[in-house]
């Protein structure tokens, strides 16, 4: 038999090969599993009914919708039509039926609309202030608008003053926080508050380009609000 050469090593396998790491840990992994299979049946379970349960809530809501948007284009028809009564009536019962849906907002301010018509200011802040109350809702400064509207109605004017108030300080848009503005500079007028309207006449001035149209009429209003202002004080 040939000696072995000098600089031959022994080749050595102590170390256990990839494959076996590999079969043990699947095994390992099967083991875990048989032990803790009930749990792990469990958990699969739940999960599943979570995701079926929001495919289902999600397409509920949105047939829900559909059909409120649907429904209230019907509305519509009716508030045009000018039966008031049967209007109010079929508003209230699609707000208590859809009351969660984009389309119960725009309900919300057609009743009240109609509640302002017929005399009934109280009825009408009612149904328009929860989506009043909402300045960052597409129909929040509307609604909060008609509240307005409903507070003076009933010869509440200091009320009133504040929703405008609210709206000229959380309106979204610039010509809502104007209107807003203007109405509570009529207010202070008619209650002879003349520098306070004075106030909010520079806060619209400040508001408006130098260009504006509409900055004369507004310079024209303050100019009188500051004449009234002087001579009232000055007796």
């Amino acid at each position: 038999m040939p000696p072995r050469h000098p600089t031959a090593r022994r080749i050595h396998r102590d170390q256990t090969a990839p494959d076996d790491v590999f079969i043990a840990r699947v095994l390992e992994l099967s083991a875990w599993i048989k032990q803790h299979r009930r749990a792990l049946t469990v958990a699969v379970v739940a999960v599943a009914l979570a995701l079926a349960t929001g495919i289902y809530y999600r397409n509920s809501r949105a047939a829900i919708a559909n059909r409120a948007a649907t429904e209230l284009a019907a509305l519509r028809q009716t508030v045009a039509s000018g039966n008031r009564a049967v209007a109010i009536q079929e508003l209230q019962t699609f707000i208590n039926r859809f009351g969660s849906t984009a389309a119960a907002a725009e309900a919300r301010l057609l009743l009240g609309q109609l509640y302002l018509e017929d005399g009934n200011p109280e009825q009408a802040i009612q149904t328009l202030q929860p989506v009043a109350n909402e300045l960052d809702h597409p129909l929040g400064a509307t609604a909060a608008f008609l509240v307005g509207a409903a507070h003076e109605t009933a010869n509440r004017s200091g009320d009133a003053e504040r929703v405008y108030l609210r709206i000229a300080d959380g309106a979204e848009f610039p010509f809502q926080r104007l209107d807003a503005l203007d109405a509570a500079a009529r207010i202070r007028l008619d209650r002879g508050d003349f520098a306070g309207a004075v106030a909010l006449y520079d806060r619209i001035l400040g508001m408006l380009p130098e260009d504006a149209p509409d900055r004369t009429i507004y310079e024209m209003r303050r100019a009188e609000a500051q004449t009234r202002a002087t001579a009232a004080s000055r007796s």
